[in-house]
């Protein structure tokens, strides 16, 4: 893992979501393993989608 893995996966994750099927389709094969790998791995938790918060709402409150 090097900062520039940190950096990048965030969008490669994105672009795959975009159209998995395309992104698994392309002739990238070290590219999908190295995302797997990143997805599997417990960094990802960090990336943990949230709804945006509105007036009212619970705080959320992060792990620690």
């Amino acid at each position: 893992m090097t900062i520039a893995d940190i950096g990048i996966m965030p969008f490669v994750r994105q672009f795959a979501h975009v159209d998995r099927d395309v992104f698994y389709s392309l002739p990238y094969p070290k590219l999908q393993i190295w995302l797997k790998n990143w997805l599997a791995h417990p960094f990802i938790q960090a990336m943990t989608k949230f709804q945006p918060w509105q007036d009212g709402d619970e705080p959320v409150i992060f792990p620690s």
